[in-house]
């Protein structure tokens, strides 16, 4: 019954704080399944898309510089959408368009449409920008095209190309593409370039079977080569190019001793290289492949991760929210002495009462409601009182007056 109770305390401290990491404000938050074709929304609302047509081939983005821009709600609006054969008077007229919006100087509008872009165009269509993707880089005027055009191939692999419909001659075209891109922008100086070429190929690889497995080996080069390389000093978007290197690495390459270098590595801006490495390893119980690498030495770094002042507070959460949500092997747990697991309930206790950082503060609640339940097993010692106190303090329910409690007390008697 302690132990349940202390499981009760743990999901009711996870839920009041509402702690799940919220979507990526810039992808998609439906299926393109799920999603209405242009035909049909345009039959509900017939005025809106061609007024949003005619806005965007009018307000081009040199045209409202330094200006509130209002293309970013309207890619949401067509994103949202997907293609149809029927759909295909309103969809060609805006794709001409959405298409010189792939050159935006504005980061997040390149990134929406390219989603959009992709929206609009047929499996058929996405399939052969697909196999002619070195015309489409060749004719990209300035590296902000070139960016939005990798962030369109990169949806393109992920959502535009029937992949049931695609012959060993066009997957050879678009490894011989994507070989050409990581020579070309890999190791490319102009970062967030150089992250799209590796997410492009992960796109790829998560859709279908290469022809040539080197593409999945040349691409963990680069990405070895952009995440460990010595760093003199930060850059502009560092933090993208090693996201993208670090989260590559531990779906394609993942060993151990990646995880423990990844984990451990410290450069000016260390949080870049650990936050997709903690996130991953939140969701190993849908992960056996990564699950089956991790042992003591990773879950020690974690632990070390939670309880540290000298990293990012980014991590430190990111460390303390991975300890309560991965599915742990029972050995791993088991491991760590009692003395060790007390250690941590203490030191998650004084982060609750002493931090003044709200999120730090927060996410450290509920590891210390998972760490009490971790301690007590096998410990007929510890104070399992601290986990309500804390419970209570972080509620300000222990603020109650006693004397009101009692004057209520005497009344009922």
């Amino acid at each position: 019954m302690r132990n349940v109770g202390l499981i009760l305390f743990a999901t009711l401290i996870h839920r009041s704080l509402n702690l799940a990491k919220s979507q990526d404000l810039f992808e998609y938050r439906t299926s393109s399944a799920t999603r209405q074709t242009f035909a049909a929304w345009h039959s509900k609302y017939p005025s809106i898309l061609p007024y949003l047509t005619r806005y965007l081939q009018d307000h081009q983005t040199t045209s409202i510089a330094n200006k509130h821009s209002p293309l970013f709600p309207i890619l949401i609006i067509i994103r949202s959408l997907r293609y149809s054969d029927s759909g295909s008077e309103i969809q060609n007229s805006l794709v001409p368009v959405v298409e010189s919006l792939l050159g935006s100087r504005e980061w997040q509008v390149r990134k929406v449409a390219a989603q959009a872009l992709a929206s609009l165009l047929s499996p058929q269509e996405a399939l052969y920008c697909a196999t002619n993707w070195t015309v489409s880089i060749d004719s990209a005027k300035g590296n902000n095209e070139i960016h939005g055009r990798y962030m369109l191939l990169s949806n393109l692999l992920d959502h535009g190309v029937d992949w049931s419909k695609v012959d060993n001659l066009a997957k050879k075209q678009i490894e011989q593409h994507l070989l050409r891109a990581l020579d070309r922008h890999g190791g490319s100086p102009l970062l967030d370039i150089s992250s799209n070429v590796i997410w492009c190929i992960n796109s790829y690889l998560q859709s279908t079977t290469p022809m040539n497995p080197d593409i999945r080996d040349r691409a963990a080069t680069v990405a070895r080569q952009m995440l460990f390389s010595p760093v003199a000093s930060q850059r502009p978007v560092q933090g993208t190019q090693l996201w993208a290197s670090a989260a590559y690495l531990l779906k394609h390459a993942t060993s151990t001793e990646l995880l423990r270098s990844i984990l451990g590595y410290s450069n000016p801006s260390p949080d870049a290289q650990q936050l997709p490495a903690l996130w991953a390893l939140q969701g190993l119980v849908d992960s056996p492949d990564l699950a089956k690498h991790v042992d003591i030495s990773i879950f020690r770094q974690i632990i070390a991760l939670a309880r540290s002042k000298s990293h990012d507070n980014a991590v430190r959460i990111s460390a303390m929210d991975t300890l309560r949500l991965a599915n742990w092997d029972s050995r791993i747990l088991e491991e760590v002495d009692i003395e060790d697991r007390r250690a941590f309930v203490n030191d998650m206790s004084v982060i609750v009462r002493g931090t003044k950082y709200v999120p730090v503060r927060e996410a450290a609640l509920p590891a210390l409601a998972w760490g009490t339940v971790w301690a007590s097993f096998g410990d007929t010692e510890l104070d399992c009182g601290i986990l309500a106190r804390e419970l209570l303090k972080s509620s300000h329910e222990e603020q109650v007056s006693i004397p009101f409690v009692c004057v209520h007390a005497k009344a009922r008697s």
